[in-house]
């Protein structure tokens, strides 16, 4: 005889965006770019602020939406809102961040 699981009786819980973080500031932190090179965290937002994305070359959900963060960073990037790709996988080699980078057509 099998037990029947109990029925979700909790939804989700819908936070505002600033309990989530959106329009907070964040401390200027310096940062490495592929080629070595620092730049500031500051120098990286757009006109209307800087959206922060990681993501990685090895990550399958990562490499299904690939095109789709390219389309999100044009977009953005007309309306004046900077996008940092970050990569916070120690193990990953230089050659196959850029290879990824130049595959989805991303900046």
């Amino acid at each position: 005889m099998t037990e029947k699981a109990d029925p979700v009786r909790e939804a989700p819980k819908v936070l505002a965006p600033n309990a989530a973080g959106v329009g907070r500031l964040l401390p200027d932190v310096s940062l490495k770019t592929l080629d070595g090179k620092e730049v500031k965290l500051k120098n990286m937002v757009g006109k209307n602020g800087l959206v922060i994305a990681f993501t990685n070359t090895t990550c399958p959900i990562c490499k299904k939406y690939g095109p789709t963060l390219a389309k999100v960073e044009e977009t953005l990037a007309a309306k004046g809102v900077g996008v940092l790709f970050v990569n916070p996988t120690a193990n990953e080699k230089a050659d196959d961040i850029k290879a990824c980078i130049t595959t989805h057509k991303l900046n």
